[in-house]
């Protein structure tokens, strides 16, 4: 049974609903198209929308804290139109992470226990770099956000 209703003062046109427990809730149909023009979401036809996504990977890290200055490896590179960047330690050890325009050893960054996460708004002209504090080289995984 249809669950319509009439919209008095537009010449009594009817108006999808859903009875839900006696009230009438609007049933719409999304569409999306140009200015007059108007294509119904269906299966072949899905709404477009645009990823923010750009990349989703694991980065192995090989440089350790065993040295004064410690080599320092570059795990993303800057990135055109990035907004957001998230980083979790996939890995057994605390990785140290650094944000840098240049290759430096004096970046500013953070730490994070194995196992742990951090997302925040990155520019797109800055590079990051990470370095280790166990042996052998560790993983993180990385999500960036245009």
């Amino acid at each position: 049974m249809a669950d319509n209703v009439n919209v008095p003062g537009v010449g009594q046109s009817p108006v999808a609903t859903d009875d839900v427990g006696g009230v009438h809730y609007q049933r719409m149909k999304p569409s999306f198209g140009a200015d007059g023009s108007a294509t119904d979401v269906s299966e072949g036809a899905q709404l477009p929308v645009v990823p923010i996504l750009n990349s989703n990977a694991t980065y192995e890290i090989t440089g350790v804290t065993t040295a004064v200055a410690p080599a320092l490896s570059a795990i993303t590179t800057p990135l055109s139109g990035r907004r957001k960047v998230s980083i979790q330690n996939v890995s057994d050890t605390i990785i140290y992470f650094g944000f840098s325009n240049a290759v430096t050893t004096s970046l500013y960054g953070f730490l994070l226990l194995p196992n742990m996460s951090w997302s925040e708004y990155v520019g797109s002209a800055i590079s990051i770099f990470a370095v280790h504090g166990g042996t052998g080289s560790k993983n993180v995984s990385i999500c960036q956000y245009i």
